[in-house]
């Protein structure tokens, strides 16, 4: 039988300690009783348009191809948060008229108020996405096939857990870009990465996916108050759906 080898006690404890800060992505906070961050960026993608009959089934699918920026201020005074966010979001989409198809852009230009709570342990922004066009909503669920007037939609980030270690979080309206940056709906699991300011999260996005899509979310410090941002989301369910988006937050 051949034989296994076994590290010795001294090896082990000097690899777990080298390891030990990326285990419990574990990072110090910040003593700074005040924060303000500034926050820009830009992504594209494509989701399905699918038109289904009454019992479900399929009968077309259509690639809706988009593209989005967005810029966000936020500032945080001890525990409370507050900022507003603005964006614009633009898409082609689809139409068939007899044989004929026509291609016509959508596009949604808002701002979004928040007022939040941000602690060790638990973190909620609430406010709302006001359009300042009435052009189309770009995604939300249960407008665009009806014939009621987009009007906004609530905008907000729960988070649960240690935000310098691991944690829970969803949101509604609230990603950078809009969609691209990580969809209008997402829940998933976070965590920081051994430096200040650093963040991956993975988790599934909606809409305006039509499928589930898988996303990550990357935030990785280049300098002590530069931070690059990824956002990337991949679905599929009758044709291939994503979104891609890079950004950087500047941090005071």
């Amino acid at each position: 039988m051949r034989k296994v080898g076994i590290m010795k006690p001294t090896s082990t404890s000097i690899l777990l300690g080298l390891l030990f800060p990326y285990i419990v992505a574990f990072t110090p906070t910040t003593n700074d009783t005040s924060l303000t961050t500034f926050e820009v960026a830009v992504g594209q993608g494509s989701y399905a348009d699918v038109s289904r009959d009454c019992s479900g089934r399929v009968r077309s699918v259509r690639d809706v191809p988009f593209s989005e920026l967005g810029g966000r201020v936020t500032h945080q005074v001890s525990w409370f948060r507050f900022g507003l966010s603005a964006g614009y979001s633009s898409n082609w989409r689809q139409t068939v008229f007899d044989q004929y198809v026509a291609l016509h852009n959508e596009d949604l230009i808002y701002v979004a108020p928040q007022l939040g709570v941000n602690t060790q342990w638990f973190g909620l922004d609430a406010g709302y996405l006001f359009p300042l066009n009435s052009s189309a909503d770009i995604g939300f669920p249960g407008y665009y096939y009806s014939q009621t007037e987009f009007t906004g939609s609530p905008a907000a980030m729960l988070r649960l857990g240690n935000r310098d270690a691991w944690f829970l979080s969803a949101s509604i309206a609230n990603n950078l870009p809009l969609s691209a940056g990580g969809g209008l709906v997402d829940v998933g699991l976070g965590f920081c990465g051994g430096k200040p300011h650093s963040l991956y999260w993975f988790g599934v996005a909606g809409s305006p996916y039509d499928g589930i899509a898988f996303s990550f979310k990357g935030d990785i410090p280049v300098s002590t108050n530069f931070v690059l941002s990824t956002r990337t989301q991949i679905a599929y369910r009758d044709v291939f759906e994503y979104g891609l988006a890079l950004g950087g937050k500047i941090i005071f």
